[in-house]
């Protein structure tokens, strides 16, 4: 089967189903704590910071391991920040590292940039398609894409979300 990009923006079923299980582990739903509302709203925006880490029984990911494909994120000239490139602010273009998340239950595949001081930010996803094909799935959080235009072409080519597949089997 043919890998292919996806012309949809999306939240990604793992966060989806972090959030629910935050709001579910709650002593009452519809009042989090100040540290619970924090998580939320982390998960929200597609970032995973110190308060908001992944479940190693429920993901497989290692931070350290990561990916370098060694083109800029952001090019210089281009717009910067949230106003159309992402959530990378001004000065903080060039060449970035990423490492994989997968889902245990569905196999899903989160491509996430690492960040400063432990915040990192969800690009998008690697889904199965109904016709066993993948493809790439940009990310849409509470703050808007996370992806700059760079880093959705880069992961959208089938070589790619080949490349990205085959990573992170190697992994686990």
């Amino acid at each position: 089967m043919a890998e292919t990009t996806a012309t949809f923006d999306t939240t990604s079923d793992l966060t989806n189903k972090l959030l629910e299980k935050e709001i579910n582990s709650r002593p009452i739903k519809n009042l989090p704590s100040s540290s619970s509302l924090a998580k939320e709203l982390d998960i929200r925006a597609g970032n995973y910071t110190l308060s908001n880490r992944l479940d190693p029984k429920e993901t497989y990911y290692d931070r350290t391991l990561g990916y370098s494909p060694n083109f800029n994120a952001i090019d210089p000239g281009q717009d910067m920040g949230l106003a159309g490139n992402g959530n990378i602010g001004i000065g903080r273009g060039g060449k970035r590292d990423y490492y994989f998340v997968t889902d245990k239950e569905t196999g899903e595949i989160q491509v996430v940039r690492k960040g400063q001081f432990g915040n990192d930010d969800i690009i998008g996803s690697v889904v199965k398609n109904e016709d066993g094909s993948s493809s790439f799935v940009p990310f849409e959080g509470s703050n808007g894409r996370n992806g700059t235009i760079n880093e959705i072409e880069h992961f959208s080519k089938p070589e790619n979300i080949t490349k990205v597949k085959n990573l992170q089997m190697m992994l686990h």
